[in-house]
């Protein structure tokens, strides 16, 4: 059976009162077989009055590797 590790990363905006502090983000999980990893997106930018300036919605999906006998 054929491990593979999948990393994704993402800056997050957590609501502070500094609008410039940016944290980065990384979701890593590991998927073998046939199994696949989706991972659903869902991101906006947005000025401190609250206007958004740019949106972003989807998803992604991930398959394993098939181990090569």
């Amino acid at each position: 059976m054929a491990y593979t590790t999948v990393e994704v990363g993402a800056y997050v905006d957590i609501q502070v009162n500094n609008p410039d502090w940016v944290f980065p983000f990384t979701f890593q999980q590991d998927i073998f077989g046939s199994k696949t990893l989706t991972v659903n997106i869902k991101a906006r930018l947005v000025n401190p009055d609250n206007t958004i300036l740019s949106c972003i919605d989807g998803s992604v999906t991930i398959q394993a590797p098939v181990s090569q006998k």
